[in-house]
């Protein structure tokens, strides 16, 4: 075979392979957080709960295009203030101005304190598999106490689910993260430049 003729296969394969794994990443669905969707609208979250409309929320009529703005509510008024039957404490729901629309790109709840994290760890394995990533960080209270801060990590390709940890440490609240990641990188970004316009502005 001519090395010509060889090289054009192999750019063949693998512009199908690129293109099979476009096309699988395209079709991923992201995660939802019970009938909340990560990606839909403003409009369609607020109309999937009656509950909803008791949250406080933000302007979700209109902001502008990379604008964001949240929801917020107690424990109690998130269907009946559980996930995988763990008390919650208080929730909030962030969502983005992208092509004209809010779309919810995270949702995060606080659960009431860490004697529930048993019960929601094995619930999140059973729905998700084994955490992609486990990580420890070691940190220093504001009395000079030691303390281990656990992260477990979930993601699919286009979404996220973040559980963060401290046992024993009662300021220091479980919480649980669901991410769709482009937008809340975008978002990252654009507050980055912010915080870096801040700063040069200040001096």
């Amino acid at each position: 075979m001519k090395p010509e003729i060889a090289i054009l296969i192999l750019i063949a394969i693998l512009a199908v392979a690129f293109g099979a794994n476009a096309l699988q990443a395209n079709s991923r669905e992201p995660y939802s957080v019970k009938g909340d969707k990560l990606g839909e609208s403003a409009a369609e979250w607020l109309a999937s709960d009656p509950a909803h409309k008791a949250w406080t929320c933000g302007n979700v009529l209109h902001q502008p295009e990379g604008n964001t703005t949240e929801c917020t509510t107690l424990g109690w008024a998130i269907d009946k203030g559980t996930y995988a039957e763990a008390l919650l404490s208080s929730g909030s729901v962030f969502f983005v101005a992208k092509g004209g629309k809010l779309i919810l790109y995270k949702v995060e709840m606080n659960l009431w304190n860490d004697m529930y994290l048993p019960r929601i760890m094995r619930a999140l394995r059973d729905k998700f598999g084994v955490p992609a990533a486990q990580e420890v960080t070691s940190l220093q209270s504001a009395s000079g106490s030691a303390f281990d801060r656990s992260t477990w990590r979930w993601t699919n390709g286009v979404s996220s689910v973040e559980l963060v940890y401290a046992l024993g440490v009662p300021d220091d609240i479980p919480a649980l993260t669901f991410t769709l990641d482009g937008p809340a990188e975008e978002v990252e970004k654009r507050e980055g430049r912010k915080r870096d316009n801040a700063a040069r502005n200040d001096m």
